[in-house]
């Protein structure tokens, strides 16, 4: 027979002056406190039995002792033994902070010990939850239980009124369990995860009963409120897209509550679907797309049956009913895939699409046909794996938290495709809906749903920083926030580029929108990928890639990222202790031109860019005299003491003086570069170099992975070196002849160099002893008059003075 919990006996009463004043081993200093535990203090009384658990289980009828009082029974394990990994894998690492007896220290029974028809009602719960995993018909599989992690991060010593004391408490718990078995005379262990709530009859004391917590659904309602708070009480970073430029023409809606496809409906609100083609649907006959032959039907109502459409879409019309909005975006739905000149000009909207949609719901749960996990028709999945818990013992601190909107989102598959980082960036608001929660954030705020959030109001009370605190507001952030607009953009393609696409020739494309409205902010230009406004800083990417120039014909020129498969660097440059984008650290040296047919109209003309010298832009104003000064005092700022940097460029054969008497292009150059569109012309110092493995190295090495090559000389005086690169591709690429190197920038190295002494101990000749100062070079490969981009390098003014270069025109291609 079921006990019931009238048939727990009452506890005899103690005295209160000895509850108050006893010391217990998590509170040693004997400070007076109102949670007290009912094993470990001194009463007047035998504690009686809880008739609802077994022997074993007995401490778990006092929550204070079963968390706080147990350090010396417990096994230590490192916590992060059962935490998750940063891929969503179970992940071990031991921490010297901790000591770690590993999982044989836990105490472990056979599984039947656990049976979930045992009366003890620990026992037996965790026998119903393994009932699914299949694993009582394996006679050695063992099983043992740790220690419980309470997820609202109570501390034994705070405090507690008399009326909390008396009330009935439920507590949200992390209990992990460990799975043992043997095969073949190997012993595995398996780290599982229940979630629980306790139920006790006093506030922590006498428990009633324990349930799996049922966190299989979402709170639409609380989202709602969030969604309504944040438009009624933040301001236009929220609220206001960035361009408003109009939809495109052609634009489509989903009427959700129709089931059909409408045509452009002028001033509605939308929600935007975010989601990955590839994992839409686990039912190849849910896979319609809109095309010119089903258009007709598709506008039709509730022609868009549940049978036809992917898991994901039917889950986000469902959401848009729920939440009182009618329409949404679905590329695949409102976008006429066949119809080869309308996707384009949708594809080239998707910057006003995402940022004019009232808010984006984001699928990046992982798994094929996952759809949006806790909406009503599609319930979380029942794991005993753990998907979402970080668990935490410090001091009197023991608690389970929830990973943040971060942890979800950057380790999920949906985070690593090169379509949805414009996804991601352009939108106003997210709802991500993530394995084990759903997330909203904004610019000023993020907030997990499954959070208990005490005020209903709380949201319009948070934030409203100038930065923000939203999980995504790169571009809404000021620019002072990256340093400088150049910066900003060094950092979007950085991160666009570690993603991946499935056909490269949607490089440019899958993240026009950003460039978008990055050249918005900025006020300038965009040619291949590249701002026109900072078109020398931006051409100097580091590439440390295995695969080098993409072998598709997509017409791309070599001078811009895109061409080249593979991520590129801005921070952590290759070029070491030089920072191209950084105004504090860079000087032009060239002045660029570019050739192009712009409205049916050919011509070379001078860029529109910022040419800096160091924090200022001398090369842009005043006369020549006046020019010469500006340049000489900010190098003379740069400086280090007893170092004369004016003289260190002035006798340089292409310092930022010399460099502005060879400015225009002659005609016969005009003349070869207009028979090659989409290249860059300038005049700078240019050598015939070689590019050799640096003294202790070896080219043919397997290891390190990366190499730098050194530059030389004919006369094989080493003169600089490249920037690391991979030792594959630079054995691929480079073979024993002379490279065309050619400068392009001045670099001034940050002071973390200063507590580098390989640079000025004297091991590599071609720096001076303290020398602060490089120019940043070119190697590039030559075919007649046209120049093409290999790698990147540097060398100090004065080795490049010896290196005897001569001014001559390049044509990049």
């Amino acid at each position: 027979m079921d006990l019931q919990p009238s048939d727990i006996p009452p506890a005899e009463p103690a005295q209160e002056d000895t509850l108050r004043t006893k010391r217990c081993r998590w509170c040693p200093d004997g400070r007076k406190h109102d949670w007290v535990c009912s094993f470990c203090e001194n009463t007047s009384f035998k504690r009686p039995d809880n008739p609802l658990l077994c022997e074993v289980c007995q401490p778990w009828d006092d929550f204070t002792h079963v968390v706080f009082c147990q350090d010396d029974v417990y096994a230590r394990i490192d916590t992060q033994s059962f935490d998750i990994a940063a891929d969503g894998s179970q992940n071990y690492t031991q921490r010297d902070s901790y000591f770690d007896q590993g999982f044989s220290a836990l105490n472990f029974y056979p599984l039947q010990f656990y049976s979930p028809q045992k009366r003890c009602i620990l026992c037996s719960h965790i026998g119903r939850e393994l009932a699914h995993l299949d694993v009582f018909g394996e006679g050695n599989a063992e099983l043992a239980i740790w220690r419980p992690f309470p997820v609202h991060h109570c501390q034994p010593t705070q405090g507690i009124s008399a009326d909390e004391q008396a009330r009935a408490m439920v507590e949200q718990c992390i209990l992990p369990i460990c799975l043992r078995t043997k095969s073949n005379g190997i012993t595995q262990f398996e780290p599982l995860v229940l979630e629980l709530d306790l139920h006790y009859e006093l506030w922590g004391q006498r428990i009633q009963a324990i349930n799996r917590w049922d966190r299989s659904y979402s709170n639409i309602a609380k989202l709602k409120q969030y969604l309504g708070n944040c438009t009624n009480y933040h301001d236009h970073k929220c609220n206001v897209p960035i361009s408003q430029t109009p939809v495109p023409a052609g634009f489509r809606l989903i009427d959700a509550a129709r089931r059909c496809v409408v045509r452009e409906q002028e001033g509605v609100d939308y929600m935007a679907l975010s989601y990955q083609w590839r994992t839409a649907t686990a039912c190849p006959e849910a896979d319609i797309q809109l095309t010119k032959r089903n258009m007709d039907e598709l506008e039709r109502p509730h022609s868009l049956k549940e049978s036809l459409i992917p898991e994901v879409i039917s889950d986000a019309m469902l959401l848009c009913r729920d939440m009182g909005r009618r329409y949404l975006w679905v590329d695949r739905l409102c976008i006429v895939q066949d119809d080869h000149d309308l996707k384009l000009s949708q594809i080239q909207g998707m910057d006003t699409i995402y940022q004019q949609a009232f808010a984006t719901i984001v699928a990046c749960a992982d798994g094929i046909g996952t759809g949006l996990p806790g909406l009503v028709d599609r319930p979380r999945q029942r794991s005993l794996d753990n998907q979402c818990w970080r668990l935490g013992i410090d001091g009197h601190y023991v608690g389970a938290s929830m990973i943040t909107i971060s942890e979800a989102v950057e380790k999920s598959e949906w985070n690593t495709r090169a379509w949805t980082y414009q996804e991601r960036l352009l939108s106003r608001r997210h709802i991500f809906f993530g394995a084990s929660d759903v997330f909203f954030s904004c610019f000023h705020d993020e907030i997990r749903l499954g959070k208990n959030e005490t005020n209903p109001s709380a949201l319009q009370k948070m934030g409203r920083q100038s930065h923000g605190q939203g999980f995504e507001t790169s571009l809404r952030q000021s620019e002072s926030y990256y340093g400088t607009y150049a910066e900003m953009y060094g950092w979007l393609v950085e991160s666009y580029t570690r993603r991946v696409m499935t056909y490269r020739s949607d490089i440019l494309n899958a993240f026009d929108g950003v460039l978008k409205v990055f050249g918005l902010l900025s006020n300038t230009t965009i040619i291949f990928g590249v701002p026109e406004r900072f078109m020398l800083q931006a051409i100097l990417w580091g590439y440390e890639g295995t695969e080098g120039l993409a072998t598709e014909p997509l017409g791309l020129p070599t001078w811009t990222w895109a061409a080249w498969t593979g991520q590129v660097q801005f921070y952590n440059h290759p070029l070491r202790f030089l920072r191209p984008l950084s105004m504090f650290h860079f000087g032009s040296l060239v002045s660029l031109f570019y050739f192009d047919t712009i409205n049916g109209i050919a011509r070379l003309w001078p860029l529109e860019e910022d040419r800096i010298w160091f924090n200022s832009k001398p090369l842009e104003m005043g006369n020549q005299a006046s020019i010469l000064q500006q340049i000489l005092g900010n190098t003379t700022s740069k400086s280090r003491s007893g170092k004369d940097p004016v003289g260190t460029w002035n006798n340089c054969v292409h310092g930022p003086s010399n460099c502005l008497e060879h400015v225009d292009i002659d005609d016969d150059t005009r003349r070869m570069a207009e028979e090659h569109p989409r290249c860059l012309v300038f005049n700078t110092t240019l050598a015939f170099l070689r590019l050799r493995a640096l003294p202790g190295d070896d080219i043919e090495s397997l290891e390190p992975s990366a190499i730098r090559m050194g530059i030389y000389t004919e006369e094989a005086l080493l003169i600089g070196e490249t920037a690391l690169m991979d030792r594959g591709l630079a054995r691929r690429q480079f073979v024993d002849e002379a490279y065309p190197v050619f400068a392009l920038a001045a670099g001034h190295m940050f002071k973390s160099a200063d507590r580098e002494d390989v640079f000025f101990s004297g091991k590599y000749p071609y720096f001076r002893l303290f020398e602060p100062w490089a120019i940043i070079v070119m190697i590039a490969s030559r075919q007649g008059p046209l120049y093409s981009r290999l790698a990147l390098g540097r060398v100090s003014p004065e080795t490049w003075t010896t290196a005897n270069p001569r001014w001559s025109p390049v044509i990049l291609v």
